[in-house]
């Protein structure tokens, strides 16, 4: 594995995510703030805000979940899925590049300058465009995990649904195939980590079934 200084991937990926800690840190370098213009830019004309993550967590997975029950989860993951498509577009549109794995590379990057969470991508990923396209990876610090254990709460399912949205969002626009994601594992839910399989979104269920078949313990993947 390269621990880099945002990111930890696989050796053989490390070249394409360097470059893009470069291109994030002279990005979010300009960041300026002017309250008294109620405006947060970064890169001089990209305008941001600010949002307490606990709101954007905990506080509207219960307002969702309380008004549309099973169906939020779903809600909340294309809600982040969008977030990650019309990041990467922009992104992508900035820097010119038409290599998908360089697209890919900044998403992560970015995710950790946005405080989403810190990202490493796991052996054994293959991100390609085509059918055989697999990402095993985990979110450490994930701000929807920590806004549920900062309040003690526990689940049974997973609740980075925004991240996993987000990062399939951003992956489907790198490569030009629709994939999906799906936590497999949650620190809200007593697990020891967020740990998330990607693959194309038709073949998802089925990638998931091979690596967590009968006698292959969840650990293999870290």
């Amino acid at each position: 594995m390269s621990e880099l200084k945002y990111v930890r991937v696989p050796e053989h990926l490390s070249g394409p995510f360097h470059k893009a800690e470069e291109v994030m840190e002279d990005y979010f370098g300009k960041l300026r703030r002017d309250p008294a213009q109620g405006r947060i830019t970064v890169n001089t004309h990209d305008r941001y805000t600010l949002c307490y993550s606990a709101s954007l967590a905990y506080n509207l997975q219960q307002e969702y979940r309380d008004r549309f029950g099973r169906a939020a989860r779903y809600l909340l993951y294309r809600f982040g899925f969008t977030l990650g498509s019309e990041d990467c577009r922009r992104f992508v549109k900035r820097t010119g590049t038409d290599d998908p794995l360089v697209k890919l590379s900044l998403g992560p990057v970015f995710f950790a300058f946005c405080g989403m969470a810190n990202v490493e991508i796991l052996e054994g990923s293959h991100p390609s465009p085509d059918d055989d396209y697999l990402l095993i990876y985990k979110h450490h610090n994930s701000f929807e995990s920590e806004a549920f254990l900062d309040r003690n709460e526990v689940t049974d399912e997973p609740v980075c649904l925004i991240n996993a949205g987000y990062s399939a969002g951003w992956c489907s626009i790198s490569f030009g195939v629709e994939v999906a994601a799906e936590e497999l594992t949650c620190r809200v839910r007593g697990d020891d980590e967020c740990l998330f399989v990607m693959a194309p979104s038709r073949l998802l269920v089925e990638r998931i079934s091979e690596l967590t078949r009968p006698g292959r313990p969840l650990e293999h993947l870290g």
